[in-house]
């Protein structure tokens, strides 16, 4: 990434001094849109991706021989100085070996969303790598609503060394992480911040616990969005293309690696040029960088964009339409539908941390600050505001549903961000600069307390099973399960839609079929809608008239998505978006099971089945499949 990244800022000619981690942050962005590009032509091979990683590699290499004399003098100055710090020393030894302990952890957790990864974050990369490309897959929900496809394609590097889905938890909550704290640790040493602070500050961003759910991007976000701000402090007022350009490769890439970020990006890139427009003058030409910026971006979204287009009906889901997304058809409630009080409760609870009490305290300090420095605070603000709107959309947006998850990666890179900024040195004789430094250190008091608390909890109930898992080199699904799903896909004739509903979409192969994810069933799905709640023979007639006879269920344990276990779903004050896909997914299982009964088995285990929908036999009673 960092070799990618320093020849980058190069090409472009961007006047700023970067390190390693600007360096690594801007290559992260670049592989997104070079991923786009790779898409379209359906040239995500293992061997182009180890190709790439080598290029990356080969070019850091260049840098670190033609920078060896200044790396030595770096290394011999880092033992000067620490050498006579011994509790500083410590503080940077302890926080290696916390970086080392969270991306060793990261490396093969042992551990995946049984829906969200099962079903389709793990599918993605697994298909473009098997393909070429993402391709058509128009029942995914979760491929129209996530991500255009950049985080995706970032997690076909370590499966194309590797070959190994255990290890995609590696490019976001280890690599993206690791690049964060070497970003951060730049930023500071740039600003001159103290040593002490700045092992706290970077032991502080070690330890807070980050909200991970699945796959999908996080610390990629917050790396993201860190650097942006660092660009906005440094280029606020000077006027250059150059910048436009590189500032469009990370916006592009935040857009395309989660929906959510786009908002953040959006929301930056208004802040960013209308500080331009304040300070500098010749308004005119600062509109024509920001139209020329907005251009760049979207030639660099436009390979995702096409690709989703053509394949989910949509440019951009929600922005540039709804695409196969099963709201388009009335069908699949949005958590927007039916708001009330318990959503404004629901946002209240999920701004109600730590996190959010460090930002609100920050906010106000930024305010209090303002007549020390006009231009200082004109950036500040700016960050405030991207998280506050970035909050308040994702609340709406969500409709109050895990506001916190959703919105952390503008929340925790704003606090860092305006963090750093407050350690800075103050002139002294101010009155401010006493209570600016006692409110720096009980903000890095709160965060340093809750990401240990956070921490040991986090080691107690999972990391160190995680560690262990991953030094086992054991898989995450059995070689009798891999059998079995080989031995299911080879009962349908190759070439053949399939539409699959089952526990590990992953292990198919889906360079002999074409195999269409029903992720959330009812999710999304091609015109005019998957029949919901009208019976097996409806279901089996649209499916057959859309081309896809062959069909397959993980009866055994209904998906992952039991019964059972997901019955208080239903209740009445759940979310209506959660009850009402919760009400649709039992409806197309029960349905499936029916079908079971009613037309051909090409396979059946005791587990899983595979229907032909086109031969129906007459009812057999089978109990398996049959929901007791």
């Amino acid at each position: 990434m960092a070799g990618w990244g320093w020849l980058t800022i190069r090409a472009i000619r961007v006047r700023l001094s970067t390190g390693i981690g600007c360096n690594a942050a801007v290559g992260l962005a670049l592989s997104t849109t070079i991923g786009g590009l790779l898409n379209v032509f359906h040239i995500i091979t293992p061997a182009v991706v180890r190709t790439y990683l080598l290029g990356g590699f080969l070019l850091a290499a260049f840098v670190a021989v033609t920078q060896a004399g200044w790396l030595c003098s770096s290394v011999m100055s880092s033992w000067t100085y620490f050498r006579p710090r011994k509790l500083i020393a410590f503080g940077a030894l302890l926080l290696l070996a916390l970086a080392l302990v969270k991306y060793a952890t990261a490396v093969s957790p042992g551990q995946f969303h049984p829906q969200d990864d099962y079903h389709a974050y793990l599918v993605f990369p697994v298909k473009m790598i098997q393909t070429g490309s993402l391709g058509p897959d128009p029942f995914s929900e979760r491929r129209i609503v996530s991500s255009l496809g950049g985080k995706a394609f970032l997690d076909t590097f370590p499966l194309s060394l590797t070959g190994e889905v255990r290890n995609l938890h590696l490019m976001d909550a280890g690599v993206a992480f690791i690049i964060l704290l070497l970003l951060l640790a730049e930023i500071m040493m740039r600003r001159n911040i103290p040593g002490h602070w700045m092992v706290l500050t970077l032991l502080a961003a070690a330890l807070f616990a980050a909200p991970v759910s699945n796959i999908t991007a996080l610390y990629s976000g917050v790396v993201l969005l860190v650097l942006l701000f660092d660009f906005l402090d440094r280029t606020a007022t000077q006027a250059s293309i150059a910048q436009a350009g590189l500032m469009a490769i990370v916006l592009a890439s935040l857009a395309s690696l989660k929906s959510t970020f786009a908002l953040a990006g959006g929301v930056f890139f208004l802040t960013y040029f209308i500080i331009q427009l304040r300070q500098l003058p010749f308004s005119g030409k600062t509109v024509a960088r920001a139209g020329l910026c907005a251009i760049l971006t979207v030639l660099c979204l436009l390979p995702w964009m096409l690709d989703s287009y053509t394949e989910s009906g949509t440019l951009f889901y929600p922005f540039l339409g709804k695409g196969f997304h099963g709201s388009r058809y009335g069908t699949y409630l949005l958590p927007t539908a039916r708001m009330g009080m318990r959503n404004i409760l629901a946002f209240l609870h999920g701004i109600a941390n730590t996190l959010c009490a460090v930002l609100a305290i920050e906010a106000v300090l930024v305010l209090l600050r303002r007549r020390w420095n006009d231009q200082d605070w004109l950036i500040e603000i700016a960050i405030v505001l991207n998280a506050v709107i970035g909050v308040l959309i994702v609340g709406i947006g969500t409709a109050g549903l895990q506001v916190y998850r959703y919105s952390f990666a503008v929340t925790f890179s704003a606090v860092l961000f305006l963090l750093i900024k407050g350690l800075r040195v103050l002139k002294p004789g101010s009155p401010f600069n006493s209570y600016g430094s006692a409110a720096a250190v009980l903000l890095l008091g709160l965060l340093l307390g809750t990401g240990c608390d956070a921490f040991m909890t986090e080691q107690q109930e999972w990391r160190l099973a995680a560690l262990k898992f991953s030094l086992t080199g054991e898989n995450i699904v059995s070689a009798s399960e891999v059998s079995a799903y080989r031995n299911m896909q080879d009962s349908i004739p190759p070439g053949q839609k399939v539409l699959v509903r089952l526990d590990n979409n992953f292990l198919l192969d889906f360079r002999r079929n074409l195999i269409y994810i029903n992720d959330l069933p009812g999710g999304a799905s091609l015109p005019p809608g998957i029949p919901i709640f009208k019976g097996s023979e409806a279901l089996a007639d649209y499916l057959v008239h859309h081309g896809i006879r062959y069909l397959a269920y993980s009866y055994g344990d209904e998906a992952t998505f039991s019964r059972a276990r997901f019955s208080d779903r239903l209740k009445p004050y759940v979310n209506v978006w959660i009850r009402v896909g919760a009400q649709i997914a039992f409806d197309f299982q029960d349905n499936v099971v029916s079908l079971g009964r009613t037309r051909k088995r090409l396979f059946d285990n005791g587990r899983m089945f595979a229907l032909d929908l086109a031969a129906k036999v007459p009812p057999t009673g089978y109990d398996h499949g049959t929901r007791q």
